[in-house]
């Protein structure tokens, strides 16, 4: 599964750098937290995303479900799930939200 155990003295540290480095390919920066206070607000002005824009972010989107030894990023993922048949801008900027914080951790 890709994932390293690293036994230290008050527990033990799973991290996925292989996973995490294939999900966040080209993402440079990093985020403190995986999602914004506007998580559950959605902008109905935002544009929808391009046919192969919507392809990426469902493939992304897909890709990130797979993570479900990431407790700290399932908020996220359920909620954008749930936006992938009509994904738009603001919806892609969460995605990339999340992506920037499995990337900083």
């Amino acid at each position: 599964m890709g994932m390293k155990f690293q036994i230290k003295d008050k527990g033990v540290v799973i991290t996925m750098p292989a996973k995490i480095d294939d999900v966040a390919e080209g993402i440079d920066k990093t985020s403190q937290t995986p999602a914004g206070s506007n998580l559950f607000t959605i902008n109905e002005y935002s544009p929808l995303l391009t046919d192969l824009d919507k392809s990426q972010f469902h493939t992304l989107t897909a890709k990130l479900l797979s993570k479900r030894a990431r407790p700290d990023i399932l908020l996220v993922v359920n909620f954008i799930t749930t936006r992938v048949q009509n994904p738009t801008d603001d919806d892609q900027s969460k995605l990339t939200r999340v992506l920037k914080y499995l990337k900083g951790t």
